[in-house]
């Protein structure tokens, strides 16, 4: 079950859409991209509830802070719906590199795989693949907030 499916299902269609189409997921996600990553950061919707993120010249570490930060941002502040009832939104996502000589539908296929692996294992997680160099922390993958 998606996210935006538990919404529906528990709180109504017009509360999912509210969360996620009322634009308040996807324009503090956009802002927080393009802000952060100025002329080299875009967000895409590819369905309901994904949206796949393309950065070039900045750091796979630089992208998995500002995913963390944004998280964080979803956890502390809550959404009150125009019924009045107050929501926290976290999310799953899969990072990874396009490769040398890849074509982007291939890197964009490896992403959403490692992204179902996500949703099948818990939900609210950031997931890296094994094509990054990973920096001193003891993992990239880190289990986030599952609030929803």
């Amino acid at each position: 079950m998606t996210f935006q499916e538990k919404i529906n299902d528990t709180y109504g269609h017009f509360v999912g859409n509210e969360v996620l189409k009322l634009k308040y997921f996807s324009t503090v996600f956009r802002e927080q991209i393009h802000s952060a990553f100025p002329k080299h950061g875009y967000v895409y919707r590819f369905g309901g509830e994904e949206f796949t993120i393309v950065v070039s010249n900045h750091s796979l570490e630089e992208v998995y802070q500002l995913l963390q930060s944004i998280e964080k941002f979803f956890n502390n502040k809550s959404i009150v719906t125009k019924e009045g009832m107050k929501l926290i939104i976290s999310f799953s996502c899969s990072l990874t590199d396009r490769l040398n000589d890849e074509l982007l539908d291939t890197t964009l296929k490896r992403a959403d795989k490692m992204l179902y692996s996500v949703k099948n294992n818990g939900r609210g997680w950031i997931v890296t693949d094994q094509h990054h160099q990973r920096p001193q922390k003891p993992s990239l993958e880190r289990k986030i907030n599952n609030n929803y």
